[in-house]
Parts: structure tokens; sequence; C-alpha cells
């Protein structure tokens, strides 16, 4: 029975006891009425108690929705006041970033430059005939080797042919490696070769 549906009831038990004696069987019957009675202000007490629970929990709540709104408003205008500094700090670990990558590629450029090492020398053949003899063909070793493969230039800088026909001189590199090359040395045709002089320089790692 719901709360309000007994308020009639209440009522009715309320006036009756007001009318009973205390004589013979009305006094049992009006006894029973008002121990009804009593159960029923129980409850309607009871329920009061139950609201003013529920009221209390639900102004704590609304209270704590209160600071929750207010630590969020704050926590917003921080944030508000920090975007430009992030910003900023943003801008500048761009700019840093940028600075180490160049910083990055000149040691490596000077590294490189460190590595690299280059290594010179000739390559000569010279006599008369039946002395000289061609093709002229000599390895070259390297003082110390490379890392990899260097790259070879060379070039002729001395010859000594005769007058009396064209002259025709041919240098040929093949076999180069990190430890060394072979360069030879020919001439065809009427052409009389006394003597080449070849220079040359290997670079690499």
């Amino acid at each position: 029975m719901h709360f309000f549906e007994s308020l009639p009831l209440l009522t009715i038990l309320v006036i009756e006891h007001a009318k009973c004696s205390t004589h013979g069987q009305e006094k049992g019957i009006c006894a029973n009425m008002a121990e009804l009675s009593k159960t029923e202000s129980g409850l309607v007490t009871y329920f009061l108690d139950q609201l003013y629970v529920v009221k209390s929990k639900i102004q704590k709540l609304e209270k704590g929705g209160n600071e929750m709104k207010l630590a969020l408003s704050s926590c917003e205008r921080q944030l508000y006041v920090m975007k430009p500094k992030v910003q900023l700090l943003e801008k500048g670990g761009k700019e840093m970033k940028t600075a180490l990558t160049l910083c990055e590629r000149r040691m490596k450029v000077v590294e490189n430059r460190k590595e690299t090492r280059c290594e010179s020398g000739t390559v000569t053949h010279y006599g008369f005939k039946p002395t000289a003899k061609w093709p002229h063909s000599r390895k070259t070793t390297f003082k110390s080797s490379f890392d990899g493969t260097p790259t070879l230039t060379y070039g002729l800088y001395t010859l000594d042919v005769s007058n009396g026909a064209n002259t025709r001189v041919d240098t040929v590199v093949t076999n180069l490696s990190r430890t060394g090359f072979q360069l030879t040395l020919r001439t065809w045709a009427n052409t009389e070769l006394y003597g080449a002089y070849v220079s040359w320089m290997a670079c690499g790692k």
C-alpha cells in the first residue's frame, strides 16, 4: 500500500481511537486500531527520513557538480593562457631541429673529408732500341690499402719519340682495386717510341 493511499485509513484510525471506550470487547478493538495507527505513523516517519537523506545526497551532488564546473573553467583559462607559450615552444623546437640537422650535415662533410685520403706516383719506361720494348706493363701497389676501390686519375707528362714517324701512344689501366692497379704503355704502326712517363693519383677512403 502506498503512502498516499494510506492517508484515509490513518484518518479513520485516529477518529476511531478517539471514540474508543475502556470497557469490554470495545477496549480490545480500540487497542488493535491504536497499534495499527502506530505502525502507519512509523511508516510515515521512515519515509520522511528517507526523503531527507535523499535530499541531502542530491544537495551534495549539486555542490560537487558546481565545484567540478569551477575547476573545469579554471583549467580552460590556464590552457588559454598557456596556448601561445606552447606555440612559441613548438616553433623554437622546429628551428632547433633544423639547426641540428644542418650541424649533422656539416659534421658528416667534415668526417668524409677527414676519411678521404690520396696517394700518388709515377710509371716510367725509357730506352733506345732494342732496350725499350712496347707494350710495357707495370703493376703498382698502394702503400696502404683503401677501404674500397679508389678513384684513379692519370696522364702522360713526358714523351720521347722519333721525328721520322707519327706519334702514337696509348695508356691503359686494368685491375684497379683497393690494393693497386696495372698500367700499360703501348704504341703501334711505325712509331718509334723511346720513353713515356705517366703520373697518377688515387683517392678514396
